[in-house]
């Protein structure tokens, strides 16, 4: 499972790029804010009847981690704390730790979105083939629109 992709400098410094997967096709994303618009996005097309089926099957209808994994943003906010915390110091040696502390958590977030996308592909319900095709009208509609020169919302 990938935790990062890349890296760019930023104030004469490398800063990783992080690549967050989506729990319900497993498409990846440089930042958890486009992973929350795409995954929203995509369970808005979702029937009521799937999403109740996604979240009986994959979440045991616990709605924090449905949202744990839809919006991201707790990998964020743990992220955006290890780096609160330890960015005030120019040391390199923090600055890797920073990495490899951030690092970790995208892992783990990501390791939680590869089980849940096991278990959706696996649910009943033609849950797995909804999703598919929500996924491929998404992938259509926001194509057609940079194809437009319009932004998707």
């Amino acid at each position: 499972m990938h935790d990062t992709v890349d890296s760019s400098r930023r104030d004469g410094s490398d800063c990783p790029i992080f690549s967050f997967v989506s729990f319900l096709d497993g498409n990846t994303f440089d930042s958890t804010a486009d992973l929350c618009q795409y995954n929203t996005q995509l369970a808005e097309m979702l029937s009521d009847e799937h999403l109740d089926i996604l979240r009986e099957v994959i979440f045991a209808r616990d709605e924090e981690a449905f949202a744990e994994l839809l919006y991201g943003d707790d990998v964020q906010a743990e992220m955006d704390a290890i780096s609160n915390t330890l960015s005030h110091s120019e040391d390199p040696v923090v600055q890797r730790e920073i990495v490899i502390m951030q690092r970790s958590a995208v892992r783990r977030f990501n390791e939680k979105c590869a089980a849940a996308l096991r278990t959706l592909l696996a649910a009943r319900g033609g849950l797995a083939d909804a999703v598919q095709i929500a996924a491929s009208q998404l992938e259509r509609q926001i194509y057609e629109a940079g194809a437009a020169g319009i932004n998707c919302p």
